[in-house]
């Protein structure tokens, strides 16, 4: 079910039932807020509902301050890639491939359903399917939204950047995380160590 509102008068869509991740929580607290006819009636609603996934503060949104600048994000848009070498994911999904016929014909071409790669690349090519160049991809995870369980309790969910399966991890896979990437990404590496329990402290 879509969640919508007009937030300063705009009609936008905040996400699709807990999933909220058109928008930051901030972002709502901060604006006036309209109810829909079929949604939530009052903003204290949707902020104060435990298990509820927010827009993940991309740095490069910070200076998004109108609504209408909101209307065109996509939901939990992967577009923030990190790596994670140290991570073992348990569970991945499938993915698909399109495969071209010779030529490159689209219309000849074939979907292949298949695991994803980062799963296979744990069999260490005792699949029956080959990786190539798995050492650069090592493990690639997007930050993907903030999980709001109560005041001063949330968490980042991740998404493997090859399937998309969404999970959470430990603090100390947070660390190995930020000791990798900080240099690349220090903003984005800030915001990982403050939006988890108990990180900041043993990062400092």
């Amino acid at each position: 079910m879509g969640e919508y509102a007009k937030l300063n008068g705009y009609e936008i869509k905040l996400g699709t039932c807990e999933d909220m991740t058109y928008i930051r929580r901030e972002e709502l607290a901060g604006a006036n807020f309209e109810p829909m006819d079929g949604n939530a009636t009052t903003k204290a609603a949707y902020l104060n509902a435990p298990g509820t996934f927010w827009r993940f503060p991309y740095p490069d949104e910070d200076g998004l301050t109108r609504v209408s600048e909101w209307q065109g994000r996509t939901m939990a848009a992967r577009k923030l890639v990190l790596r994670a070498p140290d991570w073992e994911l348990s569970e991945h999904r499938a993915v698909t491939v399109q495969v071209p016929a010779v030529g490159g014909d689209p219309v000849q071409g074939i979907s292949v359903g298949m695991p994803c790669p980062m799963e296979l690349a744990k069999l260490e090519n005792t699949a029956p399917i080959q990786l190539f160049n798995t050492g650069k991809a090592s493990q690639l995870v997007s930050p993907i939204a903030q999980k709001w369980m109560a005041p001063d309790w949330q968490y980042t969910v991740f998404a493997c950047a090859f399937c998309g399966h969404w999970f959470s991890v430990d603090d100390e896979d947070i660390l190995s995380l930020v000791a990798v990437n900080r240099a690349i990404q220090p903003e984005v590496c800030a915001r990982l160590l403050g939006n988890s329990r108990g990180v900041a402290e043993v990062a400092a």
